[in-house]
């Protein structure tokens, strides 16, 4: 494939939407009927508690939602471009913990379901055929091979992809003791 050629991808905005529509149903699922405490004091190994997976979608979500306006990726995620350039995914998920570790809650919550209507708002405005360009036709300033293919791959990794990620993790929480 040239660097030119999108790979040929199958679907449409419908497909995308019921795609993201069933991840996020499932995610809710995970979490129907806990409380504040269970969703704040059940930790895992690294220390995380259900509400620091639920917060952990939303910049990385508004990052994606920014890269289809030619917003840098790095504004969406709240470091700087520096911390961009020079950490792993890890060192900026530590990044984003622990802005976010002491939010209660209801607030984590309240943030995830609004950000999610914002992206379910801008993807209303947006055809297929623009989710098909590549993702440095967005943001040129990110040249690495990989961003040579559609911006979908990045939007379906940091909606629906994400969120059955993270519910799998949540699941596990969920059902400790």
């Amino acid at each position: 494939m040239s660097d030119t050629q999108a790979p040929q991808v199958q679907g449409d905005m419908n497909e995308l939407n019921r795609r993201i529509g069933v991840a996020w149903q499932a995610l809710m699922d995970a979490i129907d009927g806990l409380d504040d405490a269970r969703l704040s004091d059940v930790r895992d190994a690294n220390g995380w508690a259900i509400k620091d997976h639920l917060i952990h979608l939303v910049p990385w979500q508004r990052s994606i939602t920014g890269a289809l306006q030619r917003k840098p990726r790095y504004e969406g995620l709240g470091i700087t471009e520096q911390q961009w350039r020079d950490l792993d995914n890890d060192g900026m998920n530590a990044i984003i913990f622990e802005q976010y570790r002491d939010l209660p809650a209801s607030d984590v919550l309240q943030t995830l379901r609004d950000e999610h209507q914002r992206t379910l708002d801008l993807l209303a405005g947006v055809t297929w055929e623009q989710v098909l360009l590549p993702y440095n036709h967005y943001l040129q300033d990110e040249t690495d091979e990989r961003f040579n293919d559609p911006i979908l791959f990045w939007i379906m990794g940091n909606t629906a992809g994400h969120y059955d990620e993270h519910r799998e993790w949540i699941e596990a929480l969920r059902d400790s003791d």
